[in-house]
């Protein structure tokens, strides 16, 4: 028999997924089954009706599956965060969670003094938060009664937050009117060090990356735009860098062989060793870049062009066309990846669309 879910939807799903819509749910049922007429069992023939109210395995769709809504929650900040069960996010003071299978509220995690910046990460089994100069930690999934403090920036003022599934190391960058550094520690909190320790170079700290599965470590620079690497940390001084860029970096991910990076002029991308960055794909406003956990053959991001806000996804390698896997009116501010799904925040609506 083939399961069947209930999901907090509210849309009818196009392209090879056969779903039926009931009041205030979408019960997906597969794209090989079919409703038959009512019979003395109800309105769902005997196996359906027996089946579990949460599905197992992914929806099977042509493609990337229409999204779906996870969640509202009204004051969400542009950030966000997935270990593959969960969704994360920040909502003013109030770090919050909810199954990627949807809620009808999220789930308390902890709340925080409110000041910024207000970022939110994730790796298998943790989730982070900032809160002032620090970045605090702990298990996912529960409400957090005393997190582990991870990292503290103090003096700098804290700018970029990066932790992964795929990666064993939670990262923090930060700068003051003269010093930029970057800090990591375990996904536990059990130990942490100093990545490195330079000159702003007159700018400020911005996003900062981890190659999945390595130890190398790009941050970027805004106001002043550059990426810096560091292969090995700690490193006394960066291994490689960036010269001239156009645009400050705002999101930026790692595969090992590249990185990309959103800038308001398009999706960037550069070597590992940070050479040859160019222009990638697009040319509107990238606001978010993010990769798959166990996958690094497709970058995806968020493009803002006039009133279009749209995910979109390339290959890695080779050139590019982008694809618009979704695209709507309102205003998308953060995206994530786990191993199966994209999740992003349009408007306050966590949103999720299940990948090939």
């Amino acid at each position: 028999m083939r399961p069947v879910v209930a999901l907090a939807l509210v849309g009818i799903s196009l392209g090879g997924c056969a779903q039926i819509l009931d009041v205030g749910d979408l019960i997906y049922v597969g794209a090989d089954v079919s409703l038959d007429a009512p019979s003395e069992d109800g309105p769902f023939d005997a196996e359906l009706a027996d089946a579990p109210d949460v599905l197992d395995a992914q929806p099977s769709c042509d493609g990337p599956c229409p999204p779906a809504k996870v969640v509202t929650v009204s004051g969400l900040e542009p950030t966000i965060a997935t270990d593959g069960t969960n969704v994360y996010v920040r909502a003013g003071t109030e770090v919050e969670s909810c199954s990627l299978a949807g809620c009808a509220a999220p789930a308390h995690v902890f709340t925080t003094s409110g000041a910024s910046p207000r970022l939110v990460a994730a790796s298998a089994d943790h989730v982070y938060w900032t809160d002032g100069t620090a970045v605090l930690g702990c298990a996912s999934g529960v409400s957090c009664g005393t997190p582990t403090t991870m990292m503290d920036l103090q003096p700098l003022a804290l700018a970029g937050l990066a932790a992964s599934p795929a990666s064993s190391w939670v990262l923090a960058s930060g700068s003051n009117a003269t010093t930029l550094r970057v800090l990591r520690a375990t996904i536990d909190g059990s130990s942490q060090d100093q990545v490195v320790s330079q000159s702003n170079g007159g700018g400020s700290a911005g996003p900062v990356a981890a190659v999945p599965k390595a130890p190398r470590v790009y941050w970027a620079v805004e106001g002043t735009p550059a990426i810096f690497d560091c292969v090995s940390p700690p490193c006394a001084t960066p291994d490689h860098n960036t010269a001239g860029l156009a645009f400050s970096p705002i999101g930026l991910v790692a595969t090992g062989a590249a990185v990309f990076f959103g800038t308001s002029g398009g999706l960037y991308t550069a070597a590992a060793d940070l050479t040859n960055a160019r222009l990638f794909a697009g040319s509107g406003f990238v606001v978010a870049v993010a990769l798959r956990t166990s996958s690094i053959a497709t970058v995806y991001f968020v493009e803002h062009v006039g009133a279009s806000w749209d995910v979109e996804s390339c290959p890695t390698s080779g050139s590019c066309t982008p694809a618009v896997l979704h695209a709507t009116t309102t205003a998308v501010t953060a995206l994530a990846a786990d191993d199966a799904s994209l999740v992003w925040i349009e408007g306050d609506t966590v949103m999720r669309m299940v990948l090939p």
